[in-house]
């Protein structure tokens, strides 16, 4: 007998019932995962689970145990019902919707509550709720938002409610696109990087303005000198920070007084409108272990939802915001907002790109790096070109006399050349491999970021790097340089103990598996 079977048979019998519902929604959970990722081999958990019913007295058996006079056990069957209405008839649907409508208005215990509007919120998206019932529920939302300093021994199930009361409601309005707009420079900015890249985006930030300090997540800049770094290439993504109120920081608690008394709202106004009704996902940068973490963003989620009375909706996927809180030393957070519809231009010229592209962060990152190395009217090849990013990045660098860029890949050629029209810059792509590749001059440097050999052999890796050696020694002028990128560094040093013709000058660290290989040739 399955674990399902097993399982329906304790409810049927009344055995062990808050852990047998419980158990079920487990097994529908594991069930519908697998479904997703279209590793199910047999039917789904809830299809099962109803066929059995159908034989064994209907749903009944499932909504007579809302009268449960266990609370858990009561929550558990609401939300079990929710989570089986996929597989449910449309009549059933109806029932389950009119019995879960009910339970919440006689439901005395407050935690169980958002669990009938969650049941619910499931089963609305096969049936829509009557007028009537969604006139009530929106009247019950209205007078959550209007409550003013919630008991802190209530607030809890009461945001719990609200948050509930908002999916189901929700889930008949339509989604309305906002518009958005750029916020005054009264908002100062906050520019992401990975760790080992913020040293050199603070170098880069400190050469347009002076208004900027780095902080542990990120490097912040004032408002005022926001459109002097907006061209900046290594950052991740820019962020506006939220300012709390001295006499109320921003916390877990009580979240919602926070928000009022800070400039969100001017935020959410000056971008948006004050009508505007968004969505919103948060991110928790704090040292928290999964379960705590998830806990932790629910309750804010919350409290963000009650400060919005019906304008801020969180989602998973597809939102208008980014909310990103850091835990600080205090306890304390710091918000950022990161707005997706605001555009970001800097790297416009890829309207199209390929797996195997190098990403345009990394390549103003290898450009940086070698700022002090790079000549200026240099004439540039890069071997395994690709779409050409990193040469783009190169001439937006020091400007160059001529650039080559070698790719096998017709794709990548026919895109790259779209790619260098549309950022103004000359580059000659040529469709061949670079060891069949000629030309009546040398070239003063060659830059590249290696193909990734992770998957080669020994001989085969042997192979590149003696091609690779032959590659350098050909297209090199005298005393010309070769910057290579890649996780290879043994191979990279091998190569060039037995091309005489080739020094090794040194090694720039990149990231915590490549780096930039510096070669000359004599």
């Amino acid at each position: 007998m399955s674990t399902l079977e097993n399982l329906y048979e304790n409810l049927i019998k009344r055995e062990d019932l808050r852990q047998s519902i419980s158990g079920l929604r487990q097994v529908l959970k594991e069930s519908k995962e697998l479904e997703e990722t279209g590793a199910l081999s047999r039917e789904n958990a809830a299809n099962q689970l109803y066929g059995m019913l159908e034989k064994d007295g209907g749903i009944d058996r499932i909504l007579e145990i809302l009268s449960d006079e266990d609370a858990k056990t009561r929550k558990n069957a609401a939300l079990l019902l929710g989570e089986m209405s996929e597989a449910m008839t449309e009549e059933d649907i109806a029932i389950c919707i009119q019995k879960l409508f009910a339970c919440y208005g006689s439901e005395l215990t407050r935690f169980v509550l958002p669990a009938y509007l969650t049941g619910l919120e499931y089963l609305t998206k096969r049936m829509p709720l009557s007028e009537e019932m969604h006139r009530i529920l929106s009247e019950r939302l209205d007078v959550i938002d209007a409550m003013g300093d919630i008991p802190a021994q209530e607030r809890k199930h009461i945001l719990a409610e609200r948050k509930a009361l908002g999916g189901v409601l929700s889930s008949k309005e339509e989604e309305i696109k906002v518009s958005f707009q750029m916020p005054g420079d009264d908002f100062d900015v906050l520019l992401s990087a990975d760790v080992s890249d913020r040293e050199l985006l603070f170098e880069q930030v400190k050469r347009e303005t002076d208004a900027a300090k780095m902080l542990p997540f990120g490097i912040l800049v004032s408002g005022k000198a926001r459109d002097r770094i907006m061209k900046v290439g290594l950052y991740e993504y820019m962020m506006y920070r939220i300012m709390p109120s001295r006499q109320m920081p921003f916390g877990a608690d009580r979240l919602k007084d926070a928000l009022e008394r800070s400039n969100f709202g001017k935020f959410i106004h000056d971008c948006y409108g004050k009508d505007a009704k968004l969505s919103f996902r948060i991110f928790l940068h704090a040292p928290y272990e999964d379960k705590k973490r998830a806990a932790v963003i629910k309750k804010l989620e919350a409290e963000f939802e009650f400060y919005g009375s019906g304008r801020l909706k969180a989602k998973k996927k597809e939102v208008d915001l980014h909310l990103h809180l850091f835990l600080q030393k205090s306890g304390n957070m710091g918000l950022f907002v990161r707005p997706l519809a605001q555009a970001d231009d800097r790297f416009a010229y890829r309207t199209e790109e390929l797996d195997t592209s190098m990403a345009p962060r990394k390549a103003v990152k290898m450009v940086s790096l070698l700022s002090s190395e790079l000549l200026p009217d240099a004439r540039v090849i890069d071997p395994f070109a690709g779409t050409g990013t990193l040469l783009i990045e190169r001439e937006k660098a020091k400007r160059t006399k001529e650039m080559y860029a070698l790719d096998t890949f017709g794709d990548a050629v026919i895109l790259g050349r779209k790619a260098a029209e549309a950022a103004n810059v000359r580059i000659l792509y040529v469709h061949r491999d670079a060891m069949s590749f000629t030309d009546d001059k040398p070239f003063t440097e060659i830059i590249s970021e290696l193909p990734d050999l992770f998957h080669k052999d020994a001989e085969e890796k042997g192979h590149f790097f003696r091609e690779l050696g032959e590659i350098t020694q050909r297209l090199l002028a005298s005393g010309g340089v070769a910057f290579y990128l890649t996780s290879e560094g043994n191979a990279i040093k091998s190569m060039i103990r037995r091309e005489d013709g080739l020094s090794f000058d040194r090694e720039i660290i990149f990231d915590k598996t490549r780096s930039i290989y510096i070669l000359r040739k004599k």
